[in-house]
């Protein structure tokens, strides 16, 4: 089953969007001399941290895709999100529980952390 993010919610924000790359390399440090590296990995995930300000019906939307179709952030879904390419589609989950505030206004400040 392919689950894509819904159209009727919107991407996240830039304010607060951050690129994590994990690491592909091992590093040992020797009692004396320049240390060793190597690397383990050719593919590594990359987490990215992302905002979204949703209204009440949007936050709804939300809470109820994510738990009955993200399968309350674990499975894979498809999103568009900003990368060195400019926007592109990506398969991505959610690595913890989002957290919600309430804003005034009847906004719902909504943070994550997606794994790519």
């Amino acid at each position: 089953m392919n689950v894509e993010w819904p159209n009727s919610l919107p991407l996240p924000l830039v304010e607060g969007y951050g690129l994590t790359p994990q690491e592909a390399v091992l590093r040992t440090d020797m009692e004396s001399g320049p240390a060793r590296q190597r690397r383990r990995f050719r593919q590594t995930p990359t987490r990215i941290t992302v905002r979204w300000l949703f209204s009440e019906f949007e936050f709804a939307l939300f809470e109820a895709w994510y738990k009955y179709h993200a399968d309350e952030g674990a499975q894979w879904f498809q999103i568009t999100l900003l990368g060195g390419l400019g926007l592109l589609p990506h398969q991505a989950r959610f690595t913890s529980q989002f957290e919600a505030g309430l804003m005034p206004g009847q906004l719902w400040d909504v943070k994550g952390v997606l794994e790519v």
